[in-house]
């Protein structure tokens, strides 16, 4: 059975380096794991290479070289997203641009959406709402009350 990619969100810190443990044990990478580094895109791949000429820290942390970071404007703090690969035995990490052009626009979404009236109803058939969904109703009196929230 194929390994599923994992997903985390990751902040550049003040020497520009990436931190997630639980990915790299995801992908079997271990403090001063040789990795190669390729652009795809608006995207980095890290796969590990025993001749890769970039090294994870002796603390595990993922280090991306400057010329990089200022070729996207990343400064510390900015938030990536993290993909293990497993067989692959790489990572890919975007940044938060990939992920603006691949998700809906979230003013469509939300002019999109439909009432849930907290009974399972949803104002257009066949949609069922998400997990932490909530409706709130107001009553005549103009007080409002949340129901349905998980």
């Amino acid at each position: 059975m194929r390994d599923r990619p994992r997903y985390a969100l990751a902040r550049f810190d003040d020497r520009g380096r990436l931190a997630n443990q639980p990915l790299l044990a995801v992908l079997g990478w271990g403090p001063q794991e040789r990795v190669d580094i390729r652009v795809h895109g608006a995207s980095l791949v890290l796969q590990r290479n025993p001749r890769g000429v970039f090294t994870l820290t002796k603390r595990g942390l993922i280090p991306i070289p400057s010329v990089i970071r200022r070729w996207w404007s990343f400064e510390t703090g900015d938030p990536v997203l993290l993909v293990a690969v497993p067989e692959r035995a790489a990572m890919v990490i975007h940044s938060l641009v990939v992920l603006d052009k691949a998700l809906p626009d979230p003013r469509r979404v939300v002019a999109a959406s439909r009432a849930f009236d907290g009974d399972g109803d949803v104002g257009r058939a066949g949609v069922a709402p998400g997990p932490g969904t909530a409706c709130v109703n107001v009553g005549e009196s103009g007080g409002a009350a949340a129901e349905g929230v998980s």
